[in-house]
């Protein structure tokens, strides 16, 4: 049984490459337009990718990459292959090449019975539309010139027999199977997950599919049936995980049951085990201006190598226990770090209470050099249990001995207070934010600015304990030191850092965003400006005189005081 994985295989077995010999054979000899649409239909009942290009108008663009995707459907057509799981880069055509493949399955045999099921109802939807509006493209009957089209008034049913259920991972397939009605049928009915996972953010989300697939969609099968997994990867813990851990890789002789792995990695890694036969450091796509080996290591850079590594080479990391590596930490010695900052600013993560099992307030204290903009200083972290009028207190008494620019406090309950009594007794500008994303993907976006090296913590008596509660993260007791460095890196990130703005590379979750650049707002309802106490008669710009935060230089010459020294006054 022929297993075609690698582009070595493709110039004897693919199809697509027969038929465009066929092709200009045709026109050489200057075939009649007829003839050699004639040719064009009959060749797509059997080549998927020149049924593709017919439902695509002719506009199909072929990667080598892509005829070892298809060369997999069409065994599965032929009823060679029963499991199939594909994962490569986002933007590679692989939703696109799905629907039409639920289509084409359609067209070779409509009393074939199929499900389709993505992360969410809107994408399934939109999925069950796309194959559908193949069906009523007007090349499809040309292609098959029997179908009967589809039933009236039924969102599922088709005229011939066959029907299409389309769901959401999670929901309710009770009633419907993916497969043939006839043993002997010449047909295959599929079940197709596309994009079944959103995110990694949610350990519920990564349990659920696993449930969802053992307890309805792995026994939705009758006769000649198929189940494939295409979409991109985001955990090790994945379906595609999963499903590989839990029966195996497919092997003719040892594991006939198991399944066929098609993995595209973004960019070659290893040459000797590389489908593509690339050198390493070339990409799978390197005719799309998209995928050329500088946008990808842009992409690797900004969103940090964990996440690249699963969205766009297929293998996540193994998952352990932390975000943050060890190596990525830069402490310096305080004798050697800056002091002259050209913005200083505080952000806050509040709790109020003294209680020893409470979660501490944390004022991270950032700083910024102008002649350094692709660094970012943590140079204090001042926390504690306070209550409400020691917090605030301490807030006032970080600011005035830093000289802070403005401070970053969330409207959560305990900041809301905080903001209202700074906005109504204080000057101090306040920057407002509703956070809009879990822990997690906060953490994971400031990520590739700790693998750059770009953050410099400043050493003092907290970058010990701030170190081991980062490395732990999330699976840590208290968080709050984290929380607060994260919302000053991120105030960075979407503020300061002119180098991601320029290069924009910093894009949403394909799943969630599509095309679109990051924003701070896409992380938070921000309310930026300054306090209404602190506008009249002072200037906006973003660096003032007053704004440099540099340290007080206190006692003998040459030394300088830190806020770690200072003694708080919780009486004032």
């Amino acid at each position: 049984m022929l297993y075609i994985n690698h582009i070595d295989q493709l110039e004897e077995h693919s199809t697509w490459r027969k038929y465009e010999r066929g092709l200009r054979e045709l026109e050489l000899f200057e075939a009649p337009k007829s003839v050699i649409n004639e040719f064009k239909y009959r060749a797509s009942q059997d080549c998927f990718l020149a049924f593709a290009d017919q439902m695509l108008d002719g506009k199909l663009t072929v990667a080598p990459f892509h005829e070892i995707i298809a060369s997999n459907f069409e065994a599965i057509a032929r009823g060679e292959c029963q499991r199939l799981i594909i994962s490569c880069p986002p933007r590679s055509g692989k939703s696109m090449l799905s629907q039409v493949f639920v289509a084409w399955l359609l067209g070779r045999d409509q009393e074939t019975q199929h499900i389709i099921a993505s992360y969410g109802a809107q994408l399934s939807n939109r999925f069950l539309r796309g194959i559908h509006g193949y069906m009523r493209h007007q090349s499809f009957r040309k292609v098959f010139p029997e179908f009967l089209g589809h039933e009236r008034d039924s969102k599922y049913d088709l005229a011939g027999g066959g029907y299409i259920l389309g769901t959401s991972v999670g929901g309710v397939l009770t009633g419907f199977t993916a497969g043939s009605k006839a043993p002997d049928s010449t047909g295959v009915g599929a079940l197709v997950i596309d994009d079944p996972l959103k995110s990694s953010e949610s350990k519920a989300a990564l349990q659920g599919l696993e449930a969802f697939w053992g307890e309805q969609a792995s026994t939705r099968r009758t006769n000649r049936w198929a189940q494939v997994l295409i979409g991109t990867r985001f955990h090790e813990k994945d379906l595609h995980g999963v499903l590989m851990d839990g029966d195996g890789l497919w092997d003719e002789d040892e594991n006939p049951d198991g399944w066929r792995w098609v993995n595209i990695p973004g960019i070659c890694e290893n040459e000797a085990n590389d489908p593509l036969g690339r050198k390493n450091g070339e990409t799978h796509w390197p005719t799309n201006p998209i995928f050329t080996t500088e946008m990808l290591l842009s992409q690797k850079r900004a969103m940090g190598s964990n996440a690249f590594s699963a969205l766009y080479q297929g293998t996540p990391t193994a998952a352990e226990g932390s975000i943050i590596r060890p190596g990525w930490l830069n402490v310096i010695p305080a004798v050697d770090a800056p002091t002259d900052f050209d913005l200083t600013y505080l952000a806050l993560d509040t709790a109020f209470s003294e209680k020893e099992s409470a979660d501490e307030s944390v004022i991270a204290v950032m700083g910024f050099r102008k002649n350094e903009p692709d660094q970012i200083y943590v140079r204090e972290l001042v926390h504690g249990r306070w209550s409400f009028p020691d917090l605030l207190a301490v807030v006032q008494q970080t600011h005035k001995y830093y000289r802070s620019k403005y401070m970053c406090i969330e409207q959560a309950a305990s900041g809301q207070s905080l903001i209202q009594m700074l906005e109504r007794e204080t000057k101090i500008p306040v920057h407002k934010f509703k956070p809009l994303k879990s822990k997690t993907i906060r953490l994971q976006t400031v990520a590739p600015l700790f693998e750059a090296k770009r953050v410099q913590l400043i050493e003092g008596a907290w970058t010990e304990d701030f170190v081991k509660e980062i490395l732990s993260f999330p699976f840590c007791v208290h968080d709050d030191k984290t929380d607060a460095v994260v919302w000053g890196l991120t105030q960075y990130l979407f503020s300061l850092d002119t180098s991601a703005r320029s290069a924009n590379t910093l894009q949403m979750h394909k799943s969630s965003m599509p095309g679109r650049t990051k924003t701070f707002e896409d992380f938070t309802e921000l309310k930026t400006g300054h306090n209404s106490n602190s506008n009249r008669g002072r200037s906006r710009s973003l660096f003032g005189n007053n704004s440099g935060g540099e340290a007080y230089r206190i006692g003998q010459e040459g030394t300088t005081r830190r806020s770690s020294d200072l003694k708080f006054d919780t009486n004032l």
